[in-house]
């Protein structure tokens, strides 16, 4: 039997890429985290991570991206670099500014 992983609100979704918990929380104030249709205020809440909290929150009206084992499949464009440190246009810089902030990164 496996055990449950939990995690905080505030440090899951700042490890998403959502922003800093700061930033978080005053998402949560201004009433833009919805978990199982109710606004949520404690953001120090732990939460347990399934396969269905996406589809169980939102931030800022939008469903949550995949916790865990995030997978993108690109068509990566002529003249754009895969790379961290090459100069010039990057494939990192066609994602979303959320997904770039991830932690661990993609």
């Amino acid at each position: 039997m496996s055990k449950a992983v939990n995690a905080r609100i505030d440090k899951l979704l700042s490890s998403m890429g959502y922003g800093s918990r700061r930033e978080i929380g005053g998402l949560a104030q201004a009433g833009r985290i919805i978990l199982d249709g109710e606004k949520v205020n404690d953001m120090t809440r732990r939460i347990t991570l399934t396969a269905e909290l996406p589809r169980r929150m939102t931030v800022g009206g939008e469903q949550l991206d995949p916790v865990a084992g995030l997978v993108i499949l690109l068509n990566k464009p002529a003249g754009v670099t895969c790379s961290h440190s090459d100069a010039g246009p990057l494939v990192y810089d066609l994602l979303p500014i959320r997904w770039r902030r991830r932690d661990p990164a993609i």
